[in-house]
């Protein structure tokens, strides 16, 4: 797992949030970790579910072990794995999962966030 801001995928989600989660106001948490810099841009090399949730156990654990002055929140990027939407949604029960197997329900939350989310009604090109 890379946590290096320089990659396509890093650099593209980095651009995302600041324009869409931020820039829209989607979020009203977002603002303060971006400005602070406890984002961590993490990428996963997954190219299966299960490495992917082995990924995300690694990363809950480094948030819960950090400091908030250090690291607020995680953004798991997974450019290699659960590109179709219905096996991703499929995966948030089983990432759900996994804080409780961890003992971390109420002490972290999960944000999920996919390409393919669409509002009823939207079109495919709208913001996002």
């Amino acid at each position: 797992m890379q946590a290096l801001p320089d990659t396509p995928a890093i650099i593209e989600t980095r651009a995302w949030v600041e324009r869409v989660v931020i820039g829209l106001r989607l979020c009203p948490f977002a603002p303060a970790p971006a400005l602070k810099g406890t984002i961590r841009y993490a990428t996963s090399d997954a190219t299966t579910p299960e490495a992917l949730l082995e990924d995300l156990a690694v990363e809950m654990q480094r948030l819960i072990a950090s400091s908030p002055e250090e690291l607020e929140t995680t953004l798991l990027v997974h450019p290699q794995v659960l590109q179709d939407f219905e096996e991703y949604n499929d995966f948030l029960a089983v990432a759900d999962g996994l804080l409780g197997a961890l003992g971390l329900e109420g002490e972290l939350q999960i944000a999920s966030f996919h390409p393919q989310y669409r509002f009823a009604g939207t079109a495919a090109d709208d913001i996002g």
